[in-house]
């Protein structure tokens, strides 16, 4: 099946004995709504019951099998971390790009009274989308699910931050605390003004920290922003440029270009007319699908914290 927008649930069928492969690029939570099925990862096999569910991280070879004695229906949700800008600070989106999908690979499972496993089972088979209430309450449900991995990269920050000079230290603050969104829709200047520093010390203590220039960092996350904008909405190209912070039209041009090899518009036809082909030949049942969300842009990854729960219940069995 093609990826499902971002907080926007879908449907899966199986057949009796059939087998679906999840490698999608975002978080995604799903429920066994009927029947009986199996979750297969490498040497780990975890049987299903209804009811259960199942989280995993973006790009894992997860396979989920139907029993052979019936078929099996999956309702579940994708969460996209990009999209969630306007609520994760820097550290936390790296954190969940990163630690936190290493930690959690290849799934874990939840139990039927689990709150996550809950709000998937207020997701009905209508065609209505998911109320404000509900894409709020599974987010939360997932925040509390890896709050673990986002409190020691929080307290990595606050120790790294810890005696150091005082832009340095406003900086670490700054970046554990403030938005990505916002953070990413401040200038260099800006920037350096919230530390108390000059533009140029300002780049410099954010190359050291963060792994790359503060003007790449801000213009990746317009870039994606950009992506899903013109993705997942009809808004036209100028009004794109502007919501995602490009400032104007040429300027989005020449950078997206620069980016992607191709005009925003063409980038969009061929985005769109790629998941409209996709969707033809999936057998899912499923609601508005969109394609990937363009040129992957790499992100710095940072130092694994190990945790236990690799692939494991979290209830004993």
């Amino acid at each position: 099946m093609n990826e499902p927008i971002h907080l926007s649930k879908f449907w899966k069928v199986l057949p009796s004995g059939a087998e679906w492969t999840l490698t999608g690029r975002d978080w995604m939570a799903l429920q066994l709504h009927r029947g009986a099925a199996y979750a297969l990862a490498g040497d780990l096999k975890k049987e299903l019951a209804t009811g259960e569910a199942i989280v995993c991280p973006p790009k894992t070879a997860l396979k989920l099998l139907a029993s052979v004695l019936g078929g099996a229906s999956f309702r579940g949700v994708a969460i996209r971390i990009a999209s969630l800008t306007g609520f994760l600070t820097a550290v936390e989106r790296r954190c969940l790009e990163t630690e936190a999908a290493r930690e959690l690979a290849p799934f874990v499972a939840l139990p039927a009274k689990h709150p996550m496993s809950e709000r998937l089972a207020e997701l009905s088979a209508d065609n209505g989308g998911l109320g404000l209430s509900v894409r709020l309450a599974i987010v939360q449900s997932f925040a509390d699910l890896v709050a673990p991995q986002l409190r020691e990269a929080g307290a990595k920050g606050a120790f790294a931050a810890a005696g150091e000079l005082d832009a340095r230290s406003r900086l670490m603050q700054l970046i554990n605390q403030m938005p990505e969104s916002e953070l990413a829709a401040l200038s260099l200047g800006q920037f350096a003004k919230r530390i108390h520093s000059c533009e140029r010390h300002a780049s410099r203590l954010f190359q050291e920290i963060w792994g790359e220039s503060f003007r790449t960092f801000a213009s990746k996350l317009r870039l994606k922003k950009a992506c899903q904008l013109l993705l997942e909405g009809k808004l036209k190209i100028i009004d794109v440029a502007l919501e995602s912070g490009h400032g104007s039209l040429a300027h989005f041009n020449y950078v997206f270009k620069k980016q992607m090899h191709l005009t925003p518009t063409e980038w969009r036809e061929r985005r769109l007319k790629s998941g409209a082909g996709a969707a033809r030949s999936s057998g899912a049942t499923t609601q508005k699908i969109g394609g990937s969300a363009g040129k992957n842009i790499p992100l710095k990854p940072v130092a694994s914290a190990r945790t236990p729960a690799r692939g494991v219940s979290l209830v004993p069995a």
